[in-house]
């Protein structure tokens, strides 16, 4: 249709200030020109009043501003551009993700065509009853392995389909002291984020990831993204060290080798966590079958979980930026400027401190 809905937030509040929907798409770029060109023009040094050598013929003259040459929009971007995605790295980005989007659209569709979900699963379930008391142990546990690879398999595809609608053509420019993106199939995003609004860097990955060597990188900025508390994406998926390079093109920052760990003691604190709410859940299974009582066994994993929990959690101290680690599905490498750091809380439950442990909120 040719429109665009156009965002303008700044750093004072906690959504975005002003909207504009609907424009022509014409005129939402020519909006978005002008605030960039009146933007790097306070950057620029105004060029002051020359007057001429007094005379008593010739008044005081001046000489107008001079006329800064600008490029066109696509000579800069091609000159600024930091960061694209073809098509065969957009498809790559969404193998590694997963989505049950399509559980949603699915209930949609029956809600649409009038047929009541719950009505469905009840009789999908009397009929499947039946079924399943006619199969072996076998056979059960082959049609359960079905039903999940079938789950993941839609999951897989949802998700590929998800990320190339988002970040189809993707690109990342830089433009005086801005980072500008640019993606979407069905629907064009386009996005601008001051440097010196930056507050953080986040270098994230997943098992399947790491296992590749890619990672991903995000930005989270004073005032932008606050009301769906989520950094924007400056690089979808890219190679470990593409990713490094330009997060330290961006902030200036030194990648480390390892990190200072926390206190062992939080392996029994979150052993203790796990297996409390596991037992909780084992005895809800057993007062519907007894056979539940043999996920007991599945006790020393939980010791594990808790190790890998310990051994992904770090941090490391620079002159310039605090470097933080945690997490092991979704392990976030956190760059906080010092200079950016606004509050530093520390707090302690009841079970902390009866372990002298404590949690440092930057």
């Amino acid at each position: 249709l040719g429109i665009a809905r156009v965002h303008i937030e700044t750093a004072g509040g906690q959504e975005t200030e002003g909207v504009l929907e609907f424009v022509s798409t014409r005129e939402a770029e020519s909006i978005r020109a002008i605030i960039r060109s009146i933007q790097n023009e306070r950057t620029e040094p105004n060029t002051q009043q020359i007057p001429e050598p007094k005379s008593e013929q010739a008044e005081p003259a001046t000489v107008p501003r001079a006329t800064v040459f600008r490029p066109n929009a696509e000579e800069t971007e091609a000159e600024n551009l930091l960061f694209s995605m073809s098509l065969k790295d957009v498809l790559i980005c969404g193998m590694f993700g997963f989505s049950f989007v399509f559980v949603a659209v699915i209930f949609t569709a029956l809600q649409y065509i009038g047929i009541a979900p719950e009505n469905l699963v009840k009789t999908l379930a009397n009929e499947q009853m039946d079924f399943l008391q006619t199969l072996d142990t076998t056979a059960l546990w082959l049609f359960g392995t079905a039903v999940l690879l079938l789950a993941i398999l839609l999951s897989w595809i949802t998700g590929i389909l998800l990320t190339m609608n988002r970040y189809y053509n993707f690109r990342l420019t830089l433009d005086g002291g801005k980072l500008h993106t640019q993606s979407g199939l069905l629907a064009t995003a386009k996005t601008t984020m001051p440097l010196k609004k930056l507050q953080m860097l986040i270098i994230a990955s997943n098992p399947l990831s790491r296992r590749f060597g890619f990672r991903a990188l995000e930005l989270q900025t004073a005032g932008f993204g606050t009301k769906q508390k989520r950094p924007e994406v400056a690089v979808p998926l890219a190679k470990e060290e593409r990713v490094i390079q330009l997060a330290q093109k961006i902030r200036s920052f030194v990648y480390p080798e390892s990190f200072h760990l926390v206190s062992t003691l939080t392996i029994r604190r979150a052993m203790i966590r796990y297996s409390i709410t596991f037992l909780i859940l084992v005895g809800a299974g057993s007062v519907w079958s007894v056979k539940a009582a043999w996920l007991l066994l599945l006790l020393p994993l939980l010791y594990y979980l808790a190790v890998l929990r310990y051994r992904y959690r770090g941090y490391v101290l620079q002159p310039d930026v605090a470097i933080i680690q945690h997490g092991f599905w979704r392990r976030r490498i956190a760059v906080i400027p010092i200079a950016k750091i606004q509050t530093i809380v520390v707090s302690e439950t009841f079970f902390q401190r009866r372990l002298h442990l404590a949690t440092l909120h930057i």
